[in-house]
């Protein structure tokens, strides 16, 4: 259902959620991908002359998104 917007405040808060909606989603995509390459480069070659510790494989994380004077960014 659509809403109502009645005025600038709502407006403003109404975008600040499609911003964080945005951000979260490009986020996790742009995890995965990466993730993904991660994985892919660890099964493109298995070393014979030393032993993984697959340190790398497992060095990415998500950060959180956080509002800082009516702006997101994400904190590392």
């Amino acid at each position: 259902m659509a809403k109502i917007i009645k005025n600038g405040q709502e407006l403003n808060k109404l975008l600040k959620q499609i911003a964080y909606n945005m951000l979260s989603k490009t986020r996790n995509e742009i995890y995965e991908a990466i993730q993904k390459s991660i994985k892919e480069y660890y099964a493109e070659y298995s070393p014979s002359t030393y032993e993984r510790k697959y340190r790398f494989m497992c060095s990415l994380v998500k950060t959180e998104i956080n509002l800082f004077l009516s702006n997101y960014y994400e904190t590392f």
